[in-house]
């Protein structure tokens, strides 16, 4: 994932796919998802800290949000159980 504009297949979505986005830039992240590839178990995404769940449909599902800090954003199922992070930097344009 690479932001500000991302795009991900939901079972990479939250099963180990991490990316980078920058902190004051506003997040556009499409999660496109198959009928076959929702469950219990990957549906809905939570976003804790930003106080998101967002309940997937098949086909592009759009999570938007402005990582305010750099660090790290957590990511994951609803139980918790299967995770991930975006690391949020000053400057993308750095190393």
């Amino acid at each position: 994932m690479s932001c500000p504009s991302c795009e991900a297949r939901v079972e990479r979505a939250i099963k180990g796919l991490e990316g980078v986005a920058q902190a004051g830039i506003p997040l556009k992240w499409t999660i496109s998802v198959m009928e076959n590839e929702l469950s219990g178990c990957n549906n809905p995404l939570v976003i804790p800290a930003y106080g998101i769940q967002k309940t997937l449909v098949a086909g592009d599902n759009l999570v938007e949000f402005t990582p305010k800090q750099e660090g790290l954003i957590v990511y994951r199922c609803w139980m918790g159980m299967v995770r991930s992070k975006i690391t949020v930097v000053h400057d993308l344009s750095r190393p």
